[in-house]
């Protein structure tokens, strides 16, 4: 949360009306937290990363679209693993939702999984002409897993130390 209010602090300091904070519980679904902002319906990007519970915020979404949707899920599960955040690994570091079964979310959805850095990326299916994307890219979206973002020195260190 105070990463929610130093943004929110920053944004003021800048005067800046395009950016929109919600720092709030999903307790119930996401469509009642943002009808309580003013955001069009046809907002730019969502971002998602509430260590866990992810898939089911994002699932309870109607009436609004994103076009582009940043989301985390748990990318030690490799693509072909259906995993939707079970409850029972929620505090141990090993919950969170499979890269396959958010990707099947995101389809479900129409969007189209554009990368992979930890996170999944996605745009809205009317947006990704935009984007010149290669087109066994778009077919093949299990091709954009990645997990090199795990090489990087300090996430070695912080697997080594916790996992």
């Amino acid at each position: 949360t105070q990463k929610c209010i130093d943004l929110e602090r920053n944004l003021e300091l800048q005067k800046s009306n395009s950016v929109q904070v919600l720092c709030a519980a999903v307790s119930d679904n996401l469509t009642t937290l943002l009808e309580k902002t003013s955001l069009p319906t046809d907002f730019e990007l969502l971002n998602v990363d509430i260590d866990g519970n992810d898939y089911l915020a994002w699932s309870t979404l109607e009436n609004y679209s994103p076009k582009v949707v940043d989301i985390e899920i748990n990318s030690r599960f490799p693509p072909g693993i259906h995993l939707i955040h079970p409850e029972s690994l929620s505090h141990n570091g090993r919950g969170g939702t499979s890269f396959s079964a958010m990707l099947t979310l995101g389809t479900q959805k129409e969007y189209t999984l554009v990368t992979h850095p930890g996170n999944m990326i996605f745009v809205r299916n009317d947006m990704v002409k935009k984007l010149d994307l290669p087109k066994e890219e778009i077919e093949n979206p299990e091709r954009l897993f990645s997990r090199e973002f795990l090489l990087d020195p300090i996430w070695k260190k912080i697997i080594r130390k916790f996992f």
